[in-house]
């Protein structure tokens, strides 16, 4: 045991902080912090995706901008994501079918995605640099985005 020991995490999201239910053997919450775990730390969450599945509706963050990764596991082919993910920004539709990182400005709306296939498992992450993730995602006012 080292003095820097707390500094480590090795625990999923706890279920009472976990905006949607999903099985563990479709999708798992591997480590997360924020500043209710750790003061002072942004919201991290790292998943592992083991198959298809549907992900939050639409959303925004006003407080934070958000950056999200999808990573495959094939160390021959990183780049491979081994599977498919429709992803929506402000209702635009991406097919991401190679790792990427993906940043979020504050304010846009974005989601939701869907995991569609999933060859090997896919790494993915997500990072809220100026919030904790135990604060809950506002929804966008359909009716203003309509008027514009």
């Amino acid at each position: 045991m080292g003095k820097y020991d707390h500094l480590f995490v090795r625990t999923p999201r706890p279920a009472e902080l976990t905006h949607y239910k999903v099985p563990k053997d479709i999708r798992q919450s591997i480590a997360w912090m924020d500043s209710s775990t750790h003061p002072g730390s942004c919201s991290f969450e790292v998943i592992w995706y083991y198959k298809p599945l549907a992900g939050p509706p639409e959303h925004v963050h006003d407080d934070s901008c958000e950056i999200l990764g999808y990573f495959g596991t094939n160390p021959e082919d990183p780049y491979d994501l081994g599977g498919e993910i429709k992803y929506y920004i402000d209702g635009e539709e991406y097919t991401i079918t190679q790792s990427c990182l993906i940043f979020l400005p504050k304010g846009l709306p974005h989601s939701p995605y869907e995991v569609v296939r999933v060859d090997r498992p896919i790494l993915h992450f997500a990072c809220l640099p100026e919030r904790p993730f135990s604060q809950l995602m506002k929804a966008p006012d359909l009716n203003e985005k309509k008027d514009k």
